[in-house]
């Protein structure tokens, strides 16, 4: 699942940048973990230790840290 497209500015409400990732965390337990909050579109993993989601809905509320 990786359709992401990390380039697309009008997708950057949809998105949620996960980090600190054991490398271990496979996309499906990403998707596991997330699609409660919502339908997940996509997974990205950039880097070891990194993720983008991709989620339907917009993202509201301030950044994480």
């Amino acid at each position: 699942m990786s359709d992401v497209n990390l380039r697309d500015p009008n997708q950057i409400a949809h998105r949620i940048y996960v980090g600190h990732l054991n490398e271990s965390i496979s996309e499906a337990l990403l998707d596991v973990k997330f699609s409660p909050y919502g339908k997940i579109v996509g997974i990205l993993r950039t880097q070891p230790g990194f993720a983008f989601i991709q989620v339907s809905f917009v993202l509201k509320g301030p950044s994480g840290c």
